[in-house]
């Protein structure tokens, strides 16, 4: 199914370093490109100041497609 794949894709990224494409900052959702993939980003809770695009993030957790870096 396809929310089975979801699933495998989620748990392969994560500990994944990406590059942020669309700003992500404390309280809001950029984006993040990790291989060919782009995925909704939220910044980890104590992760500290927003990232600006270009900057490498590390995938802590995801929820649904959403994904959680620091």
């Amino acid at each position: 199914t396809s929310k089975g794949t979801l699933s495998s894709n989620v748990d392969a990224i994560l500990g994944r370093s990406g590059v942020v494409t669309q700003k992500i900052g404390a309280h809001e959702a950029g984006r993040v490109k990790i291989g060919d993939e782009e995925w909704r980003a939220t910044l980890a809770p104590g992760a500290g100041d927003a990232r600006e695009a270009g900057q490498t993030v590390t995938v802590v957790s995801a929820e649904g497609v959403t994904l959680t870096v620091r």
